[in-house]
């Protein structure tokens, strides 16, 4: 798939993976005609150019993330999109200047009320019935927006992908938002690689992350802490979590604990036994009166070894055998919609691209959300490869990739 800058044709998969590459093009196509276009359909769509300090993005266009290809990465399902004339807006909220997430956590706590102000209550009596709801987006939704928006659930031939680039992905993602109108920068701190060259540099941003949670009289400041899980254990508060590449551990109780081995399965008991997978965190933290951090909650998100979030064992078998053979393919993943109605992964390097569904459970009500998809399949003329890994223990080999032209977008 492809993408015109300024008249210039590229390769979609590499212009979002060398995003600064294109710097040039995207200013000279924002001056005029004030955006990109995406070519995976016809007619094109446009694309978002986006300024963050003195960098460059390309985003979906406000609305609009429905009608691109299902395989494009700016493809977005209507309800995400805001499409359709819905009454509930979506949680993520896209304008060319960033993107809004409305969030179903608190970043806040209330110590001390004021009174109430007897000429708002007067307005909040006059206000209209009937207005438009916002979707609200939890930790989950949150982590996997992030993931979606940085590119880090798709993956190209020869791509190489360790922590370092993980959080450069992702630190382009974070500049262009806000949670509850608030820039996400201030409020997130995402858990660089370590260097012993950058220690400082990196004590400093802890610091200062942590500065920006000291509470005031009326009110505890909460923020939000992303890292790849190293373990949980326990300690003198009740639990822990220490994450790779950061000293200090992140302190919860046991029925935070509890929830989340109930809650994300896959990714807390694989923490110390799997050497084939990885398990990102996201914590919703407040700085407790001595200085540490206390966890108010969390979720977790099992990946494979280079960052491809996946859902089962079987999962992660198949996308790690995508990456050994060396091809393309993407990993869509639930936002705000019903995860059934989303492939397990799409394989971007045939043509057409291919929906790729791994089954694995034999209960009633799963095989009938397995016979559902099929037929949507059918009805949408989509090519699809199945691995019913309940059936062979074997994963049928792929669909070919053609020998000519470059499809990896």
């Amino acid at each position: 798939m492809e993408i015109l800058v300024a008249r210039t044709r590229l390769d979609c998969a590499y212009a979002l993976e060398n995003i600064d590459t294109i710097a040039e093009a995207m200013v000279a196509a924002k001056a005029a005609p004030g955006h990109a276009q995406c070519l995976c359909t016809s007619p094109a769509r446009k694309l978002v150019i986006r300024t963050v300090g003195n960098r460059h993005f390309l985003a979906v266009w406000p609305h609009d993330g429905h009608h691109h290809h299902y395989a494009c990465p700016f493809h977005r399902a209507e309800v995400e999109a805001g499409g359709g004339g819905s009454l509930v807006e979506p949680a993520v909220r896209e304008t060319e200047d960033g993107f809004d997430i409305a969030a179903d956590f608190p970043l806040s706590r209330i110590l001390k009320r004021e009174p109430p102000d007897p000429a708002a209550q007067s307005t909040a009596l006059h206000a209209p019935a009937y207005r438009t709801q916002r979707s609200r987006m939890g930790l989950l939704g949150l982590l996997q927006h992030l993931w979606t928006v940085g590119g880090l659930n798709r993956w190209g031939r020869g791509w190489k992908r360790d922590w370092w680039r993980v959080t450069q992905e992702l630190i382009g993602v974070i500049e262009q938002g806000s949670l509850g109108a608030k820039p996400m920068i201030e409020q997130l701190y995402l858990v660089p690689e370590f260097s012993l060259k950058r220690k400082d540099l990196i004590d400093q941003a802890w610091d200062d992350f942590k500065s920006r949670l000291v509470p005031s009289e009326e009110q505890v400041r909460m923020g939000l802490v992303i890292g790849e899980i190293k373990d949980f254990g326990s300690s003198s508060f009740g639990y822990k979590t220490t994450l790779r590449h950061f000293p200090t551990p992140l302190y919860l109780k046991q029925e935070l604990r509890q929830k989340l081995s109930e809650s994300y399965p896959r990714a807390f008991h694989k923490l110390n036994a799997s050497l084939n997978q990885r398990n990102i965190g996201i914590f919703l933290v407040e700085l407790a009166p001595k200085g540490y951090l206390n966890v108010i909650d969390g979720a977790l998100m099992a990946c494979s070894l280079q960052y491809i979030p996946v859902d089962s064992s079987y999962e992660a078998q198949v996308a790690h055998k995508l990456v050994d053979e060396g091809r393309a393919f993407s990993k869509p993943l639930r936002l705000e919609v019903d995860a059934s109605s989303l492939p397990d992964f799409v394989l971007t390097d045939t043509n057409p691209p291919c929906v790729m569904e791994v089954y694995g459970m034999t209960t009633s009500e799963y095989l009938e959300r397995k016979a559902q998809k099929q037929a949507r399949y059918r009805e949408e003329g989509k090519p699809v490869w199945a691995w019913d890994a309940a059936v062979d223990k074997h994963i049928p080999r792929f669909p070919e990739r053609p020998v000519m032209g470059n499809t990896s977008s």
